[in-house]
């Protein structure tokens, strides 16, 4: 009889935690400055639901009701900070969103989780830097023209205007 309630305690507990999965997030910055715009790609919680929005509504952001979009705690010095996703889109098993930065955060260590319902993701460290740092990672269009349209990916800055060549 014992080993028949142990089995089924364990049945029940194994059961109860795979549902209530850790999120993985694939990528984020390791290093940021409070205030600046941010990318993340992380696992998609739900496969099967194509979502893509502009913007994320933070409205359930302290209910702790089941969403369709995940937030974001940030740990710093014993506090914690909540925040929504800027922008989100799901990419078949994988998710993209940008986020802001929060402007409280100081120089030094933090601790980022991704949040979907009440379950957090592993803690994943970043640094917040002091000053911003920009990065440039790529150019689209292979090489820069004189007078031609191009393409530059980056990290750590958001283009405030369209540049227009043409005179």
């Amino acid at each position: 009889m014992r080993t028949v309630i142990v089995t089924l305690l364990l049945v029940v507990l194994f059961v109860g935690h795979s549902q209530a999965r850790r999120l993985k997030i694939y990528s984020y910055p390791k290093e940021i400055t409070a205030g600046q715009m941010a990318a993340i790609i992380f696992e998609n919680p739900n496969a099967e639901q194509v979502i893509a929005r502009t913007k994320c509504s933070a409205e359930k952001l302290l209910a702790w009701v089941k969403q369709d979009v995940p937030i974001l705690r940030i740990e710093q010095n014993g506090k914690q900070i909540y925040t929504s996703l800027g922008s989100y889109k799901s990419v078949g098993d994988s998710c993209v969103a940008s986020w802001m930065v929060p402007t409280t955060l100081v120089a030094g260590e933090a601790t980022i989780y991704l949040l979907n319902d009440r379950d957090a993701s592993v803690p994943y460290k970043f640094t917040v830097n002091a000053q911003m740092q920009c990065k440039l990672v790529k150019i689209l269009s292979g090489s820069v023209k004189p007078l031609e349209h191009f393409s530059v990916i980056g990290e750590g800055f958001v283009p405030a205007e369209i540049l227009e060549t043409k005179g």
